[in-house]
């Protein structure tokens, strides 16, 4: 089986690079030669290879006559690409600080990488001045915790809708108690966000780690105030769908359950839209195969048919 080193590949490496320092970090010091017919490479190749790693600071060679090749070691390589990244970031920061950025832009958007998703959702919540609203699934929330520790105290008001019981510092937290059912439902997890009705971020990653399914961000006031109205109205549903199981009168109970069933129909999962969205992003797998197990085979005609 071929060995996956796309987190080597990742930090800058050639798939050959990445093969020889992963076989150098486990191996006592060794010659090119010797490294080209263990791996099964031409030694041409090879070589040029350990001199790319030589200058990105992966390996070391000897410098007696067999010029043995020894990698650094992990914590140390990569210590050292922090420390380089860090340099670079400085000297990029200070080029791009006096730029005169752009004014308002209504377009939309598409993001493409998982990182950049969490990033924009950073700076959308340590930015935010008035209010916050959220929409996030449980193993995306992990990620944006640390900002969200950063809105108590700043006097934001904050709410989210939530899939699972959880408490937020600073943030309004509602459990949709259909949390787990909608979780199964959508084979992925969500991050929306709305920050001061200016600005929004729509995404739905496959999984968390994942690079995003769908993401959208814009600073169109128009469509971010519609998406506040929306979600805010989520929120509160969230909200008296939880009040509605603990009513203290029989009554108010009954009107809620009236009020939540009335909401419930026009809610998205009802709408054509919302089926076709969720039969294009996540189909269900094991769903898909109960179904084609359980499907009733059509009844065959052995008749002949007659002329």
């Amino acid at each position: 089986m071929k060995l996956d080193l796309r987190a080597l590949t990742d930090l800058g490496f050639t798939q050959l690079e990445a093969e020889i320092y992963y076989h150098l970090a486990q191996s006592d010091p060794t010659t090119g030669y010797q490294v080209a017919r263990a791996l099964g490479k031409p030694t041409a190749n090879t070589y040029q290879a350990i001199e790319s790693l030589l200058r990105k600071g992966a390996v070391i060679v000897d410098e007696g006559g067999e010029r043995l090749c020894r990698a650094v070691a992990p914590d140390e390589f990569l210590n050292t690409l922090e420390r380089e990244f860090a340099g670079r970031r400085k000297r990029a920061g200070a080029l791009l600080a006096d730029l005169d950025t752009p004014a308002g832009d209504d377009r939309i958007y598409g993001i493409r990488s998982h990182a950049q998703v969490l990033e924009r959702a950073h700076r959308m919540i340590t930015g935010c001045r008035t209010v916050l609203l959220l929409d996030v699934s449980p193993e995306i929330l992990h990620e944006i915790r640390p900002a969200l520790k950063t809105l108590k105290g700043r006097g934001v008001r904050a709410a989210a809708k939530l899939y699972r019981p959880e408490k937020l510092p600073g943030v309004h937290t509602f459990a949709h108690p259909e949390g787990p059912a909608i979780e199964a439902r959508w084979r992925g997890q969500w991050l929306n966000i709305v920050a001061d009705g200016r600005e929004f971020l729509m995404s739905f990653l496959a999984t968390a780690d994942a690079e995003p399914t769908v993401a959208y961000w814009s600073a169109n006031t128009f469509m971010a105030w519609i998406y506040h109205s929306s979600l805010s109205s989520e929120i509160v549903l969230a909200g008296l769908s939880q009040a509605a199981k603990s009513a203290p009168s029989s009554r108010l109970r009954s009107n809620l359950e009236r009020d939540l069933s009335l909401l419930k129909r026009l809610s998205t999962d009802s709408a054509p839209g919302a089926r076709e969205l969720a039969s294009k992003l996540n189909t269900n797998p094991k769903t898909d195969s109960k179904r084609k197990q359980t499907r009733t085979p059509a009844p065959v005609n052995n008749k002949k048919r007659s002329r």
